[in-house]
């Protein structure tokens, strides 16, 4: 698979469940801010460390 196939489908995932992962942090921190943060650190991590 092309780089920017790769691109393509990690940009529909993250489309796709970020919305619900700000949710589930906004249960564990009470600003919009922070629960960003917190699933920006994830799609980081996931993307960029585990591959």
């Amino acid at each position: 698979m092309k780089d920017f196939e790769h691109e393509e489908l990690l940009n529909n995932i993250i489309l796709k469940y970020d919305g619900q992962l700000i949710k589930i942090a906004l249960l564990y921190v009470k600003d919009i801010y922070a629960a960003e943060d917190i699933v920006q650190q994830v799609w980081i991590k996931k993307t960029y460390i585990n591959g």
